[in-house]
């Protein structure tokens, strides 16, 4: 029966369970390289499903994109419910100027002045809790802003089994 453990059909989208967060312009600094990320701070059974992303920048830009286990502290943005007055939930989004390039899982170049973004009907990335995804500038000196949307939704909806 949906609904039972395993059986709940993940689909659609859920503004009550979304949330959204961001950081302004900041640049690395000199041999650094301009870090965002979403943090799932979970102690449930949840996981951070993230839905859209954005980064601008004033140069052409190469970003790489990951995984942490762990947060990459630095300094908080800020995250707000998608449904104004709802609680906060999991999921915490900070930048860095890290000291060197993250181990990336998938790169995305841009060779003109615009902003990148996941323009898709589908997830870009799932975060269990004590986990981080990140973007990162590949080039150190660069000036990044962006922010993530996500949705927190309990780690059985994920498991379903399609019939086709």
């Amino acid at each position: 029966m949906e609904g039972d453990p395993g059986t709940r059909r993940y689909k659609w989208f859920r503004p009550r369970q979304a949330y959204r967060g961001g950081v302004p312009a900041t640049t690395a600094g000199l041999g650094l390289f301009a870090t965002i990320s979403v943090y799932n701070s979970s102690t449930g059974p949840t996981v951070l499903v993230i839905r859209d992303w954005s980064v601008a920048a004033t140069a052409a830009i190469t970003l790489n994109t990951g995984y942490n286990q762990g947060r990459l502290n630095g300094t908080p943005g800020g995250v707000t419910p998608l449904f104004p007055g709802d609680r906060a939930g999991a999921g915490l989004v900070d930048y860095q100027a890290a000291g060197a390039v993250l181990s990336a899982d998938y790169r995305m170049a841009n060779a003109v002045l615009t902003s990148m973004g996941w323009l898709h009907n589908f997830p870009f990335a799932i975060v269990p809790p004590g986990w981080a995804f990140f973007i990162q500038q590949q080039s150190a000196n660069k000036l990044i802003s962006g922010g993530f949307l996500w949705e927190e939704v309990s780690i059985d909806e994920l498991e379903y089994t399609w019939d086709f």
